[in-house]
Parts: C-alpha cells; sequence; structure tokens
C-alpha cells in the first residue's frame, strides 16, 4: 500500500510527517503508528523539536518510509510513504521523468498534495507552478480505473488569517471542484499547522488510511459474495455420480473444488476482519479527535 506526498519545497511535507508521527504516539481508541526502531528515533526528536518551534531541513531526494497503522499494539496495515524532494516538480526536464513521477502517482493507493497556504497568500506560487501541480494530478487520475484517495492540505495555515483562506484557496478551485466530481477520487481538503501550535496533522493520514480501507473491503466483500456462490454451485453438483464421473476422467469432483471455496473463504474473511478493524478503529479515531470540516470554503 503506498501514499505520495507532493508539494512545493518548503511546504511542510517533512515537517507533517514527523508531526503526525509524534501525535499518532499518543493511542486514540487504541490507534498508534510504527516503523522502524532507527527512523522511529529520528521522528520523534525532529517532533519534539518541531514543538519547540524548530524546523527541519528540507528533503534532498525521494523518500520512501515503510510504516504500520497499529491496534492496541497489533499491526493492522503496512503501508509506504514516498515523501517527494519538491524541488522535482520543477526540476522535470525530460518526458521520462515527468512519466516516472506520473506513474508513482496513479499506481498509488492515496495522494496527499501539500500547498503553503502562507506561499500563495503572498504570490510566491507563480501560475505555472500552481497549473503544474493541478495538471500532474488530474493526469495521474485521468490513469486510474478505481478510486484514489486524495488529500488536499493547506499547510501553515496559522500564518493566515481567517478571513483570507478563500483566497488561498480560490487558485485551486478548479482542481478541487473537478475532484469532488470525479469517480476515481475520494476527496478531502483540509487545513494543518505544524510547531508550537500543531493543528490537525494527524487527519491528512488517517483519512487516507480510512478511505483505503473502505474501498478494500468493498473490493474484498465483492471477492467473498463471488466465492460463496461457486461454493454453493459447486455443492449442489456434488454426489455420488459425481464422483464416479470425476474419477473416471481423473478430474476433481465438485465436492473437491467446493471445499476449496470454503479454504479460500477462511483467507478472504480474516481479510475483510482485518480491514474492517482498521476503518472501524480510524473511523473512531477521527471522531475522537474532533476534527472540524474539512470542506471548508
Amino acid at each position: 500500500m503506498k501514499v505520495v506526498m507532493l508539494g512545493y519545497s518548503g511546504a511542510g511535507k517533512t515537517s507533517l510527517i514527523s508531526s503526525m508521527y509524534g501525535r499518532f504516539q499518543q493511542p486514540i481508541e487504541g490507534v498508534t503508528l510504527s516503523t522502524a526502531s532507527n527512523l522511529h528515533k529520528k521522528l520523534i526528536h525532529s517532533y519534539e523539536q518541531l514543538k519547540k518551534g524548530a524546523y527541519p531541513p528540507l528533503s534532498l531526494y525521494v523518500d520512501s518510509i515503510d510504516m504500520n497503522l497499529c491496534y492496541q499494539g497489533r499491526q493492522i496495515m503496512p503501508f509506504t510513504m514516498v515523501d517527494y524532494r519538491g524541488g522535482i516538480l520543477t526540476e522535470l526536464e525530460s518526458s521520462s521523468e515527468q512519466e516516472q513521477v506520473l506513474t508513482d502517482i496513479a499506481s498509488a493507493d492515496a495522494v496527499i498534495l501539500f500547498i503553503d497556504s502562507h506561499s500563495v497568500q503572498n504570490n510566491i506560487y507563480s501560475d505555472f507552478e500552481t497549473a503544474l501541480l493541478s495538471d500532474l494530478l488530474a493526469s495521474a487520475l485521468s490513469r486510474c480505473n478505481y478510486r484514489k484517495s486524495v488529500a488536499i492540505v493547506f499547510t501553515k495555515s496559522d500564518m493566515v488569517d481567517e478571513g483570507s483562506f478563500w483566497r488561498v484557496r480560490r487558485p485551486f478551485e478548479d482542481l478541487i471542484d473537478n475532484l469532488f466530481a470525479s469517480e476515481n477520487a475520494v476527496v478531502t481538503v483540509y487545513r494543518t499547522a505544524v510547531g508550537k501550535k500543531m493543528m490537525n496533522v494527524e487527519y491528512p493520514m488517517a483519512f487516507s488510511l480510512w478511505s483505503i480501507a473502505v474501498d478494500q473491503y468493498n473490493q474484498v466483500v465483492e471477492r467473498h459474495n463471488e466465492v460463496v456462490h461457486d461454493a454453493n454451485r459447486y455443492n449442489e453438483k456434488a454426489g455420488i455420480t459425481d464422483w464416479f464421473m470425476s474419477k473416471l476422467n481423473d478430474e476433481p469432483t465438485y465436492a473437491e473444488l467446493r471445499d476449496d471455496k470454503l479454504e479460500r473463504l477462511k483467507e478472504i474473511e480474516e481479510e475483510m476482519n482485518r480491514l474492517k478493524c482498521v476503518y472501524k478503529n480510524l473511523n473512531a479515531y477521527m471522531r475522537a479527535q474532533k476534527f472540524p470540516d474539512f470542506n471548508w470554503k
């Protein structure tokens, strides 16, 4: 399972990852995150520094981070975060580089798009940069034949006056409207802030994992129903005549085919229970955190 994080340099991706991970260490409704011990220490150190107002350096490369969503200490959903360094978006010098970025976005289960609210308010983003973010995401989604979770995160919201947020959102209005209208996207729009006064830092990842789990659960339910149908069909045809004909033709009996399907059902039901555990507990987590309405104007 892959979550791609996109945004220009200084948009706050690295800070949000550390802040999100640090906040997820406090079990709420039994939900936490874990990762390799060496990375855990680095993220927690960065989180503690951020709480003091010290910000980490910019990402210099594409960084892949393996994590686990845990419930009551038990790993229930492994996933990989791919954090693109911001500069790569404006350094796409060849069609092959752009194709690789598009492929990564299209193959991801979720995308978190970071937009620096302070830079937008102060006209630091050029029209080209704004259009490039929108075009990359729209092009990648057009390649998908399944629904993808998309979280649009307006970072550094604490640096923008409440009454000015409509100006921050306006350059991305078409992108947001098109995403909400798309059948290939499950979308949320959110404001975040890190540092001494953190705001909503867990929500983008919680939403992404929750929406992935819901979609995967629905797909597994469809597979479950198909296997149940096949098992019932084989069971109706099983019997003495079937046994003799199968032995004569050296083929599996309908009873054997039925039993194979029933074994498969056990595996599918385990997967259903795992995914149900993920989305139910993430839903409880988000409710407990009392996140405000995300589709703000």
